[in-house]
């Protein structure tokens, strides 16, 4: 008898056991697949925006400048702000190929772009460029990309490839423009002059010549002596007298 009781007590605490295993495997599972769903309803959450759209001098090439949204935007978001004031990514589509390809994959904001006017009567002087100003760098380290961060003039062919940084690294872009007669680019940037990390109305302004036929790095116009000669001129002649 005692032999009968001891097996039967085996046998229910092996069942109980069982149960309490299958039950936490369960709870595992219940688990993961909703961490998974989850995820899914999170990349779910996002949806690709390609409305805006032109064509490059009737070539059948398509810019698409890309924005994002989010269909669930009652919940906080999972994503940081890539602001009004550009598009963080662009798509080329060739209409002939069917190929397309992004501007670059590397973190940016593109404030504009400007695309070559079709003009047959000034064919010679058409630029074989599409030009960018672009953030790349979070230069005052607050890990985002916004208004307080330097603006670079890039550079690509008609296609949208071969993207080139012309302007200065680490300068802030104030203005640019083509000089045809000398076929170069002349840019102003502005320097952190007092290395705030900040770009004012008190920093120095510097302005660049970039040949069109090399692209190479901008070589400042005016030399240091000269920028020295201006500063003494201008103590001299407006400097208050005490």
């Amino acid at each position: 008898m005692k032999t009968y009781l001891l097996l039967f007590s085996f046998l229910l605490l092996l069942n109980c056991r069982n149960v309490e295993s299958n039950s936490i495997e369960s709870s595992s599972n219940t688990t993961e697949s909703t961490s998974n769903s989850a995820v899914e309803n999170q990349k779910d959450s996002l949806k690709i925006q390609t409305y805006k759209f032109e064509e490059i001098n009737n070539s059948g090439i398509l810019i698409f400048p890309l924005e994002m949204a989010e269909s669930d935007n009652k919940r906080k978001t999972d994503y940081k702000d890539v602001g009004n004031f550009g598009h963080w990514n662009m798509v080329f589509y060739n209409t002939h190929t069917k190929n397309y390809h992004l501007l670059s994959e590397q973190k940016m904001i593109i404030e504009r772009y400007f695309t070559p006017e079709l003009d047959k009567s000034k064919k010679e002087e058409q630029l074989p460029f599409l030009f960018f100003e672009i953030k790349v760098d979070d230069y005052n380290q607050d890990k985002l990309l916004d208004l307080k961060d330097p603006t670079y003039l890039f550079v690509t062919d008609l296609e949208g490839k071969n993207l080139k940084q012309i302007s200065p690294k680490n300068m802030d872009l104030t203005k640019w423009n083509y000089i045809s007669s000398s076929k170069q680019f002349l840019i102003s940037s502005k320097v952190d002059s007092d290395k705030n990390k900040k770009f004012d109305h008190y920093d120095e302004i510097r302005t660049y010549l970039v040949p069109i036929d090399s692209l190479e790095s901008p070589k400042e116009i005016f030399s240091e002596e000269f920028k020295t000669e201006l500063k003494e001129l201008f103590k001299r002649d407006w400097k208050k007298i005490k």
